[in-house]
């Protein structure tokens, strides 16, 4: 693991990135700060960080909109700073290519390691829950010839999302007790034991 590396940080809160700065003062070189998406990815692309710490919280419809622009236009590692643990959102995270996933709330040595293991390449392994993801989704391959109907994959998507069955039901219009039948039927013709996974086996099979 490095000694240290240059990083930008991105939230849209000035006050977090003010603490992020405190914490990480000495053991990296900051390079830049952002509190707007279109700023960070500008700022990316002229500083070249080898890491950018970034926040979900960006307002937008996607909360992994920032960092997966990141990772399609740059060559800079990608941390996550989440508002809290989302399964889901560490689930597309993995199979973004996100180095690691560490929490709002996190130690400061957490938030360090994460850092300067995602400029060597590694996972710090910060958090428990995204190492079992990726983990889950090294080892698990998509299961071709799955037969599912038009909606179960609409549905599937959304659930890939991070969408609720309240919100998934919103969204196509029909009740929620239909769209836990569909989400029933997928887990089932997927052989997936929660949601979770159901998300990991779409993004490998390519149904998001």
């Amino acid at each position: 693991m490095p000694s240290s590396a240059t990083v930008l940080i991105a939230t849209p809160r000035e006050i977090i990135n003010a603490g992020l700065k405190f914490v990480l003062k000495g053991r990296v070189s900051i390079v830049g700060e952002a509190s707007s998406a279109k700023k960070a990815l500008q700022q990316i692309k002229k500083c070249a960080p080898a890491v950018a710490l970034v926040s979900d919280r960006f307002p937008g419809p996607d909360p992994l909109g920032l960092a997966l622009a990141i990772l399609a236009e740059t060559k800079a590692r990608v941390v996550m700073i989440g508002a809290e643990e989302s399964p889901i959102y560490m689930a597309r995270a993995c199979a973004a290519g996100i180095s690691d996933y560490v929490l709002e709330g996190s130690s400061s040595k957490a938030i360090v390691n994460a850092v300067l293991a995602a400029a060597s390449g590694l996972s710090s392994k910060a958090d428990e829950a995204f190492r079992r993801l990726k983990t889950t989704l090294a080892d698990k391959t998509a299961t071709p010839g799955i037969d599912l109907t038009p909606r179960e994959q609409q549905v599937l998507r959304h659930v890939a999302h991070g969408l609720s069955n309240n919100e998934i039901a919103k969204a196509l219009e029909i009740s929620v007790e239909t769209v836990k039948e569909h989400v029933q039927n997928v887990l089932r013709k997927t052989s997936m034991r929660d949601r979770t996974h159901a998300a990991v086996w779409a993004i490998k099979s390519g149904h998001v």
